[in-house]
């Protein structure tokens, strides 16, 4: 939605996305905290490192977790790399709409 409203020069709503845009990375973060609570707990159980990647989990896991943990590997890789592909845009047209 920012990369939109950078794209179509509307300012107007431009506080606002960036209002949306910091809860949505608040409650990520939340999620964050509790996901990394779970994974050292599960990590301790299979008797790995509490900073075990979500690759080693897998790996050790009996079914259906090593199924389901290699998917959500995958699945966030790809969104990783989605970001990252779209970052550098967002970045630059935030910088262009308020140099003008």
């Amino acid at each position: 939605v920012v990369q939109l409203l950078l794209l179509t020069g509307s300012r107007r709503w431009l506080a606002r996305a960036r209002e949306d845009v910091d809860a949505a990375v608040d409650v990520v973060q939340l999620g964050e905290v509790l996901r990394a609570a779970h994974a050292e707990d599960l990590a301790a159980r299979l008797g790995l490192a509490e900073d075990a990647s979500l690759a080693e989990l897998a790996a050790v896991s009996p079914e259906p977790w090593h199924t389901s943990f290699g998917q959500q590997r995958a699945e966030l890789r790809s969104l990783y790399a989605q970001v990252q592909e779209v970052a550098p845009d967002t970045e630059q047209l935030s910088l262009l709409t308020f140099l003008r």
